[in-house]
């Protein structure tokens, strides 16, 4: 994967992560989603925040009911 630094994006890169963030944190709790659901939900949380406690604490038992 490439970075890309671009100095616009900087500004609004937070807010970004910020809605990504929002916007995902809750299927993390639903139980009617497959796990292969929950796990591209999971990593796609963990791409913006890798510690991202959350999605680091259902990651584990998600893989292993897997």
């Amino acid at each position: 994967m490439t970075q890309v630094e671009v100095k616009w994006l900087d500004a609004i890169k937070p807010e970004y992560d910020f809605s990504v963030l929002d916007l995902l944190t809750p299927f993390l709790e639903n139980e009617i989603l497959d796990n292969s659901k929950k796990i591209e939900i999971i990593e796609a949380i963990l791409v913006v925040d890798p510690l991202f406690e959350p999605a680091v604490r259902e990651k584990f038992p998600v893989y292993y009911k897997d």
